[in-house]
């Protein structure tokens, strides 16, 4: 059975998760509004790091470290570090079917459009889904 879905962060329902967790949808794509809102939200970060303004956990650190400007030099490697710091864990792993609804279910939250992260990231998580990584 081959059925896609597009989501916008805003109409995924939970027979929707059910369906790409168990493989029943091969294909998610961003629909055109999750696009849009992703851009409009990446222009604001961008358009605050372009006039110097704080940015929690971009331009700054996380937590107590919110008020530590990082400097523009050492940016990507606090992103990277912050993957870094939650890419371990404990136990056994989880199913094939938990993975694929939390993938979705993180592009979904991210098409919302309040992160600031690039429609890139979504797309880069959809296509893991889609290809089954």
């Amino acid at each position: 059975m081959t059925a896609s879905l597009a989501i916008d962060g805003h109409s995924l329902t939970l027979d929707d998760v059910a369906r790409v967790a168990r493989g029943e949808v091969t294909t998610v794509t961003l629909a055109p509004t999750g696009r849009t809102a992703l851009e409009r939200a990446r222009r604001v970060i961008e358009d605050a790091i372009a006039a110097g303004e704080r940015v929690y956990g971009v331009t700054t650190g996380f937590g107590r470290l919110a008020e530590v400007m990082i400097p523009p030099d050492a940016r990507i490697l606090l992103q990277r570090n912050v993957i870094m710091s939650h890419a371990s864990g404990f136990g056994e792993p989880i199913s094939r079917e938990a993975v694929r609804a939390l993938m979705l279910l993180r592009a979904n939250t991210l098409a919302h459009g309040h992160s600031g992260c690039t429609v890139r990231c979504v797309e880069l998580l959809l296509d893991f889904l889609n290809r089954g990584i």
